[in-house]
């Protein structure tokens, strides 16, 4: 028997291209373990056809239990929709592809690039794998944020969203979802809290010790059991900017910290006794480098003390007072003005010699 040619599909495969589960049949579904199989979970999905009332099966091997019964959850949802099985299991990486042209149709030529760009660099290496009925708003919104702490601008950020969300608006058309997950909102506040950080540069360093010993007690109170060590983390975080993971309690009843220490709004330090003032486990990351800079201490080794790979992710943690900007400042101007201050001409006797 002749062999089939490398690149012609396995005889699964285009059945299950070429099957389409009719709408408002009744099915059956079963899990078997075959343990002698790579993929020993076959998973099948079993209906009469209501044209030629043959039954007929649709099968897949999968890893494990559960990866079987999301496929033929799967399945069944597509049959609702009237999908192929093969649409319903698309992955983004392939939809986004094959389907480009339509999501991106009425864009000017000046737009695409970026589009494209966002699709090639950030989407695919982030959402490509997943099927795109299997992509939520939540997972959407945590790679937005990955973006964001990867230091991308915002006009790259926003290109990114923008043409992810035009192919899950194609895949709503093709009725593979019924809501588009990449609308989220509130992906701006970063930026904002930067830009609140350079109108105010100590914005999330603590202002001195008496202010971290008394936000140190202020976490053991409202900690399970008035646990001590939660006090100890606080102050050897801010005083070495350990992460916080490095330096945790041991006990498993203390290794969650108190919700008074999770977040604050935008813009706002944390102050002693304040009800409306919450500090964030990272503030404590950004006092431990500005204290040891202000002290002297060489950016180098302020890097190396915080567990970074580059000097740039330490300068992020930096918050120079403004006092020492006023300060530099001062010395530039005081610089300037000796190169700008005329020289003495030499004296008659120096010229005659």
């Amino acid at each position: 028997m002749a062999a089939q040619p490398p690149d012609r599909p396995a005889p699964s495969s285009l059945m299950a291209e070429k099957t389409i589960v009719p709408v408002g049949v009744k099915l059956s579904t079963d899990i078997e373990h075959r343990p002698d199989r790579p993929n020993p979970y076959r998973a099948r999905v079993r209906w009469f056809d209501p044209t030629t009332k043959r039954r007929l099966s649709l099968s897949e091997g999968k890893s494990d239990e559960d990866e079987a019964r999301e496929w033929l959850q799967t399945i069944i949802e597509a049959a609702q929709a009237g999908l192929s099985p093969s649409l319903a299991t698309i992955k983004l990486a392939e939809y986004g592809d094959t389907n480009m042209h339509l999501a991106l149709r009425g864009l000017e030529l000046k737009t695409l690039d970026p589009y494209l760009a966002g699709w090639r660099m950030r989407v695919v290496p982030a959402l490509g794998h997943l099927a795109v009925r299997m992509i939520t708003n939540g997972v959407v919104d945590r790679s937005v944020q990955n973006w964001i702490v990867d230091e991308h601008s915002r006009s790259t950020v926003k290109n990114t969203i923008a043409v992810l969300v035009r192919v899950m608006e194609q895949a709503v058309r093709d009725g593979i979802i019924k809501v588009n997950p990449a609308r989220v909102s509130g992906w701006q506040k970063p930026y904002k809290q930067t830009e609140d950080e350079l109108l105010d540069p100590r914005a999330l360093a603590l202002p001195d010790w008496d202010t971290l010993v008394q936000l140190a007690e202020e976490l053991v109170a409202a900690s399970y059991n008035q646990y001590r060590g939660w006090g100890d983390v606080v102050r050897f975080a801010a005083s070495t900017a350990a992460l916080t993971r490095v330096c945790s309690p041991a006990h498993a009843e203390d290794a969650s910290p108190p919700r008074s220490c999770a977040t604050r709004p935008t813009g706002t330090r944390w102050s002693p006794g304040s009800a409306t003032s919450t500090p964030r486990r990272h503030d404590l990351r950004h006092t431990g480098p500005t204290r040891l800079a202000d002290a002297g201490v060489p950016i180098h080794v302020l890097c190396r003390s915080a567990g970074h790979g580059s000097l740039t992710t330490t300068q992020h943690l930096l918050h120079p007072d403004t006092h020492k900007i006023t300060a530099a400042g001062a010395a530039l101007s005081a610089h300037l003005s000796v190169l700008r201050a005329p020289r003495s001409l030499p004296t008659t006797a120096a010229l005659t010699r």
